[in-house]
């Protein structure tokens, strides 16, 4: 059996999409599916390199999916593929609808509103949609292929049954903005907090993603400054989770993680996509949102920064945080997914 992923990851739309569909094929335990990326540029090899996983490179434009269409069906023939999993905001109803006349077809939701006439819907972030989707894609949902909620985030098997610890004091402090940093985040909130005294002799971890264009800032800074630690090429992001005592992260799939870890967090957002899952966990009183970072600058880091403050003061608060995001996130959601695209597979 085999399953061909179609994801990218570059500079623009950093490495998430390829990130969560490589939890979903690490979620294909004791099977014998067999697992191949398609992408359009050599940069998202960059992610896959290290994996056991065959890539092919297509070398196109990413946001032009329709016109890849007649290629994509060759290789699905040429690899004698059973179904594919797409992953990406810039597919059509046309391209999804011609690849189900070749194989089945899985795809990710997101926030564009897209007619899906394939076997297997996914959306575990698009929150607002789900009482739509269970109308619109009602036989979807009675044969069990309309998959919904937290109960389907791909995780890493890194994130499952982390055991919970209380914290005595905040000392670490965790900052991530996932594959890139385009407004150059990172450096504007180490330096946010530490102009205030309560957070200037903190220690803080920064995540350098493989599409940060700031580097060179934050390596100066981080020699004025020894409390400031940069992580390039991150492996296990469950370790640094587990080591630091609270974080701040741009929205997407680590605001999962941060819950699997029960490390409480900020959030912030700085793409459209993200704005939905921020507000989402900021509503489910688990992740506060600070605020969409591209219109509201000054305030977003004000917020962060008094939020954390805040936390300094009341660590009761923070351990009861962090019980509560634990609760909410189990890890197992990419082995569910998995599941049932063998099923779909085979169906």
């Amino acid at each position: 059996m085999k399953l061909l992923i179609r994801a990218d990851a570059n500079a623009r739309i950093a490495s998430g999409h390829i990130r969560r569909c490589l939890s979903i094929a690490a979620g294909f335990v004791d099977t014998k599916v067999e697992i191949v990326f398609v992408c359009s540029e050599l940069e998202a090899k960059r992610v896959l390199d290290g994996t056991k996983y065959k890539t092919i490179i297509l070398e196109n434009d990413y946001r032009e999916k329709d016109r890849e269409i007649l290629l994509l069906k060759d290789i699905i023939h040429k690899e004698h593929v059973d179904g594919i999993l797409v992953d990406s905001y810039e597919v059509t109803e046309r391209y999804l609808s011609e690849l189900g006349k070749v194989c089945r077809v899985a795809y990710i939701a997101t926030m564009k509103d897209i007619d899906f006439t394939g076997n297997l819907l996914i959306n575990y972030t698009q929150y607002a949609k789900q009482k739509y989707f269970d109308e619109k894609y009602s036989k979807l949902k009675q044969s069990g292929f309309l998959l919904q909620g937290e109960k389907y985030v791909p995780l890493r098997k890194e994130f499952f049954k982390i055991p919970h610890r209380d914290r005595k004091k905040i000392k670490n402090i965790l900052i991530t903005t996932g594959g890139s940093d385009p407004d150059n985040m990172s450096y504007a909130i180490l330096m946010a907090c530490m102009s205030i005294s309560q957070l200037k002799d903190m220690s803080y971890t920064v995540v350098v993603g493989n599409y940060f264009k700031n580097v060179e800032q934050l390596e100066k800074l981080q020699k004025k400054n020894p409390k400031i630690v940069l992580k390039h090429n991150v492996s296990n992001m469950s370790e640094l989770m587990k080591y630091n005592d609270v974080a701040v992260s741009a929205g997407g799939t680590t605001l999962f993680e941060v819950c699997a870890c029960g490390l409480p967090a900020i959030s912030f957002s700085m793409a459209d996509n993200q704005i939905p899952m921020a507000e989402y966990f900021d509503q489910k009183e688990l992740i506060p949102y600070s605020g969409d970072e591209r219109t509201q600058h000054t305030e977003v880091l004000i917020n962060i920064r008094n939020i954390l403050c805040g936390w300094t003061e009341h660590i009761d608060k923070v351990n009861e945080q962090s019980k509560k995001m634990q609760s909410a996130i189990d890890g197992l959601g990419a082995q569910r997914i998995a599941k049932k695209l063998m099923d779909m597979m085979k169906g």
